[in-house]
C-alpha cells in the first residue's frame, strides 16, 4: 500500500510575502545568508513581519553545503531565541540549514516549532521536502537527512525574491529542478501522483528555463520556475531521487561544483547508463521500464524522435544542448580542477555515491565499478 499527501501549505503569485503580515506566530528566528542580509532583501521579510507585530532574530550564519559546525552554532541561536516558528529565506543551503537546526533542536527540547520556507532561488525544491543535506568537510561526505518532521510547515514562492538571481545561479538551479523531476520520474518509487507533478515540472522547464536564463526581467518565466521547482520538489518527495544526486553529492563535496551544476554535467551520462542505450546501439525487442519514462520526458521537452534509441540519443543531446546554451560546463576537465586529484578521488567517491540514500531508488542496480567509469568519463 502506498499513500500520498502533501503536508506544507504552500502560498504562490503575486504579493504572497503578504502572508507574513498574518501569521499566528509571536516569534520568529529567521535563518538566512549574509548575502540575502547585505542585499537589503531581507526587508522584504522583516517589513511584513513587523506589519503583523512579529518579533523577529536573525541567524545569518549560513555557508553553501552547510557543514555540521554552522548546524550546531545554529541550535544554539534557535535555544536562546526561543521562537515559535523559523523562517528560512534563502536558497537550497539556508533552508537545509533551517531543517536540520529545527530538528536537532526538537529533539533536545521536544518542543514543536514551526516552520515557514521562503525559497531565493529556483531549484532545490526543498521548501516541501523532508530532505536536508548536511557537509561533514573532514571526511568530504554530504549527509542526506530525511525525516517528516522536516517538512515545512508553509511555503511562501514570490517571483521577487528570485528577479535579480544572477544567470549563472539560474542555469544551475534550474537544471538541478530539471533533474529532480526527471529522477523522480525514473525511480523505483514513483507513483501516479508524483509523476504528474513530475511531468508538469518537466514540461515547465522546456518552456521556461532558458526564457529565465537569458533574461532576469522576465518575471513570468521566473515565476514558472519557481513553481516548478516547487512541483519538482513534492514529486521526489515522494517517489526519492536516484544515482544522479549519489554522484552529485559525492563530487560536490569533494570538489565544491555547485550542487545543481553537478547534476547538470551528470544527467546526459546517467539517462545513457539507465536506458543502456548508447550511440552504438541496434534496435530491441524490449527496453529497461525506463526507458518508455525517458521517451515521455523527450515529448514534453519536444525532442522526441523516430525510435526509442533515437528519441534517447536526442533527449541525452538536449540536455547537452542547455548546458551550452548556460554556460555549464559539460565536463570536469572544464571545471579547472586537476586532472590527478580528480582520478586518484574516483574510487572514493564511487564508494560515497554507492551508499548515498539517494542511489537506492535509482531504476538500475549500479555497481561500484559502473559508477567509477562514470566519473572517468565525465572528466572530458
Amino acid at each position: 500500500m502506498k499513500s500520498f499527501d502533501i503536508k506544507t501549505k504552500i502560498y504562490f503569485g503575486e504579493n504572497s510575502l503578504e502572508r507574513l503580515s498574518d501569521i499566528p506566530y509571536k516569534k520568529a528566528l529567521i535563518i538566512t545568508d549574509p548575502f540575502v542580509v547585505k542585499s537589503g532583501m531581507l526587508q522584504m521579510i522583516t517589513m511584513p513581519l513587523q506589519q503583523g507585530y512579529t518579533e523577529y532574530d536573525i541567524f545569518s550564519d549560513v555557508v553553501p553545503d552547510p557543514p555540521l559546525e554552522k548546524i550546531q552554532n545554529g541550535v544554539k541561536a534557535m535555544l536562546e531565541s526561543d521562537p515559535d516558528c523559523v523562517i528560512a529565506v534563502g536558497g537550497g543551503s539556508a533552508i537545509d540549514s533551517a531543517k536540520a537546526i529545527r530538528e536537532f533542536t526538537a529533539r533536545s527540547t521536544n518542543k514543536p516549532t514551526a516552520m515557514i520556507a521562503i525559497p531565493t532561488t529556483s531549484g532545490t525544491g526543498s521548501e516541501v521536502t523532508s530532505f536536508a543535506v548536511v557537509t561533514d568537510p573532514d571526511k568530504d561526505i554530504k549527509y542526506p537527512l530525511v525525516s517528516d518532521s522536516m517538512l515545512p510547515t508553509e511555503a511562501i514562492l514570490d517571483a521577487a525574491l528570485v528577479k535579480s538571481v544572477p544567470a549563472a545561479v539560474t542555469a544551475d538551479t534550474g537544471m538541478d529542478v530539471l533533474t529532480h523531476a526527471i529522477e523522480a520520474y525514473v525511480s523505483i518509487n514513483n507513483n501516479e501522483f508524483s509523476a504528474a507533478l513530475a511531468e508538469k515540472a518537466i514540461e515547465i522547464c522546456g518552456t521556461f528555463l532558458l526564457r529565465s536564463y537569458l533574461d532576469n526581467n522576465d518575471t513570468h518565466a521566473r515565476q514558472k520556475m519557481h513553481v516548478a521547482s516547487c512541483l519538482a520538489g513534492l514529486a521526489f518527495n515522494s517517489a526519492s531521487l536516484g544515482l544522479n544526486h549519489g554522484m552529485a553529492h559525492a563530487l560536490g563535496a569533494k570538489f565544491h561544483i555547485p550542487h545543481g551544476r553537478a547534476n547538470a554535467m551528470l544527467l546526459p551520462h546517467i539517462i545513457d547508463y539507465n536506458s543502456g542505450i548508447s550511440i552504438h546501439s541496434k534496435s530491441q525487442k524490449e527496453y529497461p521500464p525506463c526507458v518508455r519514462k525517458y521517451v515521455n520526458v523527450a515529448k514534453l521537452l519536444g525532442c522526441s524522435n523516430f525510435n526509442e534509441i533515437t528519441t534517447i540519443r536526442a533527449l541525452i543531446g538536449w540536455m547537452q544542448f542547455m548546458c551550452k546554451e548556460m554556460n555549464i560546463p559539460l565536463t570536469i576537465s572544464q571545471c579547472d580542477i586537476d586532472k590527478t586529484e580528480y582520478f586518484n578521488a574516483i574510487d572514493s567517491m564511487a564508494e560515497k555515491a554507492i551508499s548515498d540514500s539517494c542511489t537506492k531508488t535509482n531504476p538500475r542496480v549500479p555497481s561500484k565499478m559502473e559508477v567509477a567509469y562514470i566519473f572517468e568519463h565525465l572528466y572530458d
